[in-house]
């Protein structure tokens, strides 16, 4: 086999999201194709929206990784950050007079 075929066939897995080399390298735990994330997502929605109101909703395994919690911000660091925005925003520099 030639080099160059080689390299194209590596590339080529590397972007099938189908194959254990493409969930390494996004650093997902498992392989999914984008048809199985379609099914799994119409098979929660479906089953979710049916489920009985004593239930808890059914949230499908995911192969990436969950993201962190988005930490709280007090009123002080908002209004800091607003103040800061709005002092370099190209917008806040428009005068309207």
């Amino acid at each position: 086999m030639p080099v160059w075929e080689a390299v194209e066939l590596a590339e080529q897995i590397a972007l099938d999201m189908g194959s254990r080399l493409f969930a390494a390298l996004a650093g997902w735990s498992f392989p999914m194709t984008r048809g199985e994330m379609m099914a799994t997502a119409s098979f929660t929605r479906e089953f979710n929206a049916n489920r009985d109101k004593d239930t808890p909703p059914f949230v499908p395994d995911w192969p990436w990784p969950t993201e962190a919690p988005v930490e709280e911000v007090t009123p002080e660091e908002r209004a800091r950050a607003e103040a800061q925005l709005k002092q370099y925003s190209a917008f806040g520099q428009i005068r309207t007079k």
